[in-house]
């Protein structure tokens, strides 16, 4: 009746509120699949399409706040992006296999990311000088490609690997700036910032030497690979920038693992606490946000979040377990979601809004299937996804 002319909120506890004719509503939804005729009908539907808006506003939003870089080596790294991106993320969704779909802005949110972690490790871009501009455009145009690489590569299935690397290869062969070591793959490298411009490396290099312990119990050891350090490298870059990563995979391939030794390396260093939540299919929103608070200490009458001076960070293993429940949601993952869009939860005795600091999420899940249910887009869209 709220959406009739007489505009009355009729309440579960009998009461009711007249809103006054300034008064509207705006419902912002997925689709309409538990709306009844009743409610469509009576509300005008506006349908935006992905394509309508496309990446290029956030992108370009991002590029003109992105400190200590220089506005020419901004406008080469526009021009490079306005050439190549596109064109990758339209090919990768047409031709290739993801394990969990994700939205191209997602993508391209999480290529930033990367960009400006990388861009912290080079004095060049932050000066533009005619006799150094090559070296410039070199590490602007090696850090795209890598951030490619990760951001729009990373959620592909093993299968699509060579392919997409064939890609890469060609949009970027008339570049000079970039070069691509002719053996091994894009996800075989790493950028190493010893020389100017960076040059791709290989993992291998890079792989510590495993110590036995007698100590340490035999399931608690992890043999360090270059998929570990790698995994761990992104982990940590990521972290850092205070964005969440999802690892996505076949049950048993190590993702929880890998989360798990990265977590307890920074946990070392003394920058984080370390929270695992393990999601089943009786999870409950109730239960998953008593973990959160427990771990979380009050600063103000409306503020929660870290010890001072250290950062939370909260790993959710099998991310899509929960049940869902009538309507098609999964209320834990819907409280996850509350925090990721508005940094956030309401308290369930006061109820009144506590906002959260120096909180990251991140997360693992293996596809769909097999009990496990597909997440709402609109939470994943917050994630960079890692298979």
């Amino acid at each position: 009746t709220v959406l009739d002319d007489n505009k009355m909120l009729c309440l579960a506890n009998s009461e009711r509120i007249k809103l006054t004719p300034f008064m509207h509503m705006c419902f912002e939804v997925q689709d309409l699949a538990v709306a009844s005729p009743a409610t469509v009908s009576r509300c005008g539907m506006v349908f935006i399409d992905p394509s309508d808006l496309g990446w290029q506003p956030y992108f370009e939003r991002w590029l003109r706040d992105l400190p200590r870089v220089a506005q020419e080596a901004k406008d080469y790294l526009h021009e490079l992006c306005t050439a190549h991106v596109s064109k990758i993320l339209y090919l990768v969704r047409k031709l290739l296999l993801q394990t969990i779909d994700q939205v191209d802005l997602g993508k391209v949110a999480a290529m930033c990311t990367i960009m400006a972690e990388l861009f912290k490790k080079s004095n060049s871009v932050a000066a533009w000088d005619d006799a150094t501009c090559d070296n410039t455009k070199g590490t602007v145009a090696m850090c795209l490609v890598f951030a490619m690489t990760w951001a729009i590569g990373g959620n592909l299935d093993q299968s699509s690997h060579e392919e997409f690397d064939t890609l890469m290869r060609e949009r970027f062969e008339d570049c000079r700036e970039v070069k691509i070591p002719g053996l091994g793959q894009l996800f075989d490298f790493r950028l190493d910032f010893e020389t100017s411009p960076p040059t791709f490396k290989k993992w291998e290099e890079v792989v510590p030497k495993f110590k036995y312990d007698m100590k340490v119990a035999f399931f608690d050891m992890l043999v360090p690979t270059v998929a570990t350090v790698k995994y761990s490298y992104l982990l940590e870059m990521f972290s850092g920038a205070n964005r969440s990563v999802l690892f996505t995979g076949q049950t048993g391939v190590g993702k929880s693992a890998i989360a798990n030794d990265c977590m307890a390396s920074l946990e070392a260093k003394g920058e984080v606490v370390p929270v695992t939540i393990n999601f089943s299919a009786q999870t409950s929103s109730n239960r998953t946000q008593a973990i959160i608070e427990s771990k979380l200490e009050k600063k103000r009458k409306n503020i929660i979040g870290a010890p001072r001076g250290k950062k939370v960070l909260i790993f959710v293993d099998d991310l899509n377990m929960p049940k869902l429940d009538t309507y098609g949601s999964q209320p834990p993952i819907e409280l996850l979601r509350q925090y990721q869009d508005f940094g956030g939860l309401y308290d369930r005795e006061k109820l009144f809004w506590k906002e959260i600091a120096d909180v990251t999420l991140h997360a693992a899940c293996a596809p769909p299937g097999g009990g496990r249910n597909p997440v709402t887009p609109r939470f994943i869209r917050h994630f960079a996804m890692l298979t």
